[in-house]
């Protein structure tokens, strides 16, 4: 993916993605943090993306991606609960 075709991506689609990462994590810079990583990965070519789909495809990637995060805030909370209890 060129440099000019994540220009067009970002502006097209950035404000619909943080809407939907802020909505599931209830924290700006955290939903900015997700957003950036996908277009970090769209950039590095980890992510191949298809124009016909490409709304879809972003907004699904920042769904998984909060997903994450909750999950890993989940599983630390968890731990620090066990280890700090003893």
């Amino acid at each position: 993916m060129t440099k000019s075709e994540l220009e067009i991506l970002f502006k097209t689609h950035y404000a619909a993605m943080y809407r939907l990462a802020v909505s599931l994590l209830y924290d700006a810079d955290e939903a900015r943090d997700v957003v950036s990583d996908v277009f970090a990965s769209l950039l590095d070519g980890g992510l191949a993306i298809r124009s016909d789909n490409a709304r879809g495809f972003l907004l699904t990637c920042v769904r998984n991606s909060c997903i994450n995060v909750i999950r890993h805030k989940q599983m630390r909370e968890r731990f620090i609960r066990l280890y700090s209890t003893n």
